[in-house]
């Protein structure tokens, strides 16, 4: 029996024992920290080389500026930043270079620095692609913008609070990838692509059609930071069509968007705004069954601002959660063509030569391509990410990725709310399934813009799920 001395002496000891277990608990801020930029990233050397086509065209004129959008967000423990370029497509190289360089001017870690691309068709090429050289001015000119941007959007961190959620916008997205009626998908010499057989085709058009290949996502992702007194700060958001189609050199339904979410919200001039591309590999704005509809950038962009607008109006604000990234390396085997190949495609390209043609059609391209990659490694090392942003998971890969992938990546996750990147850390092609391997088809014939093994997607997937529900454990 306890004496009442021996009681007090043991309830004071359980008391400290209490507070002592409270006081080591990490404390966090009251509020995370928010940074943001957008660096215009126009060229200032024309003619430019063009990225997106199968071969190069050239432009000098800017239809409306290209930007590089950089924030950081900051949790007291945890500083991740995140830069999303108007830009097709991004080397490796460049961007190791940039980051290297950010690191050495603030206290980020290197791997805690995502830039990706928006995919837009009607930028300066950045990296040789199928038949586009790499644009001899604009690099040297885009990677210091990058690395500006990522500095400045660190060094303008302010308290900030957060909510996330989404809505959805079915009528700028469609599977663009079909089965055809045998024999009339279209074929390119099977040494050069390597394709056993080509039953799917891009955009057909009606007259062929059996069936799509796969079911897009809808889904307009949108996380979104304000003041601590309420004022809108910035917008991060997701959507998985391709691109849209521009004029000229411009930044697309993406540089729209951001624009027109700025004035909905009642953003001042130093609102941010981002679009990212999600899972598009399989994916753009054109319905083949309603050849009458019409779209452009601005169509496209106030139509998915229009459900952003909607999923900000039933957000709740957060003060702080927790910020959290993780990165890993992935090696996936290369596709490359067989000795017989090789030489075959040497033989039509000297025979093209001595003929006085450039590289212009479609069997050019991967003839040139097989001697290309035949240089190549037999494998790659892929650069992956997961983000956690709250109750957020984001899955961040080099690839144009198959909404299938994205379906599976959700079904997964342990994040209430989950969507991906893609064309991030650098540019590894499309990401098509192995089931997609069999169909054929432009997305899986073996180029610079379909490089990977075909069980790379099934490889590349697991790892993500692991990434992010590591984050969430």
């Amino acid at each position: 029996m306890l004496r009442p001395t021996h009681f007090l002496i043991f309830a004071l000891s359980l008391f400290s024992f209490v507070v002592s277990l409270f006081a080591e608990e990490p404390a966090h801020p009251q509020f995370l920290k928010v940074g943001t930029a957008v660096v215009d990233s126009s060229p200032t050397q024309f003619p430019c080389v063009m990225n997106g086509g199968f071969t190069a065209w050239y432009c000098s004129k800017v239809n409306d500026p290209l930007h590089i959008r950089a924030i950081v967000i900051d949790d007291g423990e945890t500083q991740i930043a995140m830069a999303t370029a108007d830009a097709c497509v991004i080397p490796g190289e460049l961007i190791e270079w940039a980051k290297d360089q950010i690191v050495k001017k603030v206290p980020l870690r290197k791997d805690r620095i995502m830039v990706s691309s928006t995919h837009c068709h009607s930028c300066p090429s950045l990296m040789p692609l199928l038949g586009t050289p790499v644009d001899e001015h604009y690099p040297a000119l885009f990677r210091e913008k990058l690395v500006e941007a990522v500095v400045a959007a660190y060094q303008n961190r302010q308290d900030a609070r957060v909510a996330w959620g989404r809505d959805f916008d079915p009528e700028n997205v469609y599977c663009r990838r079909y089965i055809l009626k045998e024999g009339t998908a279209l074929t390119v010499d099977p040494d050069f692509t390597g394709a056993k057989c080509n039953i799917a085709q891009m955009n057909p058009g009606t007259a062929n059609i059996i069936c799509r290949t796969g079911i897009p996502n809808p889904t307009v992702y949108v996380v979104a930071f304000q003041s601590p007194d309420g004022k809108p700060l910035a917008l991060m958001a997701n959507y998985s069509t391709h691109y849209a189609g521009a004029p000229d050199i411009s930044a697309d339904y993406f540089g729209v968007f951001c624009s027109e979410m700025a004035k909905r919200l009642g953003g001042d001039e130093n609102f941010f705004a981002v679009m990212t591309n999600g899972t598009s590999g399989d994916c753009n704005c054109i319905d083949p069954f309603n050849q009458t509809r019409k779209f452009t950038m601005e169509t496209v962009a106030n139509s998915v601002a229009d459900a952003a607008e909607r999923a900000c109006k039933r957000m709740q604000f957060t003060d702080w959660v927790p910020v959290k990234m993780t990165e890993e390396k992935l090696t996936v085997g290369v596709r490359k063509g067989t000795p017989a190949q090789v030489e075959k495609a040497k033989k039509y390209l000297a025979d093209l030569e001595a003929e006085g043609k450039e590289i212009r059609t479609m069997t050019d391209v991967y003839a040139l391509d097989t001697v290309l990659m035949d240089s190549w490694p037999a494998e790659r090392a892929l650069t992956l990410q997961a983000v956690r942003i709250g109750d957020v998971g984001i899955t961040i890969l080099p690839n144009e990725v198959y909404s299938a992938t994205g379906h599976k990546i959700r079904a997964a996750s342990k994040a209430p709310m989950t969507y991906t990147i893609a064309l991030a850390n650098d540019y590894a092609g499309y990401l098509p399934t192995e089931a997609d391997f069999e169909l054929g088809g432009y997305t899986t014939w073996r180029t610079m813009s379909s490089c990977c093994e075909p069980k790379a997607e099934e490889k590349i997937r697991t790892k993500l799920v692991e990434m992010v529900n590591s984050l969430f454990e």
